[in-house]
């Protein structure tokens, strides 16, 4: 439970830098290759914490994309990164997912307190 809350905070952090690094702005992260990098990494280390929760964690939550998830270095692979591809799921997949993580880390601290 506590390696969970762990990642989970790690993965809040990545959320949070993404957030900051794109701020909504697609000239910006298309314009600049500064800002692809970093979301770029924040984007490897948030999928690989979340393939190192629990069992538990990824069975009580279906709603999650966690086979997805583990999937992502593939939308990375190169040559050639398609930062069209990588901008969708900043614009499309992160705030549902920053949501769904929220939701999550409650109920970790929910059962923490218990």
């Amino acid at each position: 439970m506590r390696e969970d809350q762990v990642y989970m905070i790690y993965i809040g952090e990545c959320i949070q830098r993404i957030e900051t690094y794109t701020n909504r702005d697609k000239e910006s992260f298309f314009n600049n290759t500064l800002i692809q990098d970093a979301v770029l990494m924040n984007l490897l280390l948030l999928a690989e914490s979340t393939a190192r929760l629990s069992d538990q964690i990824k069975l009580s939550n279906p709603q999650v994309d966690w086979r997805g998830l583990s999937g992502f270095h593939r939308v990375l692979e190169f040559p050639g990164v398609n930062l069209a591809t990588v901008w969708d799921v900043v614009e499309r997949f992160i705030p549902t997912f920053k949501n769904d993580m929220e939701d999550i880390m409650k109920e970790l601290v929910g059962m923490t307190n218990q």
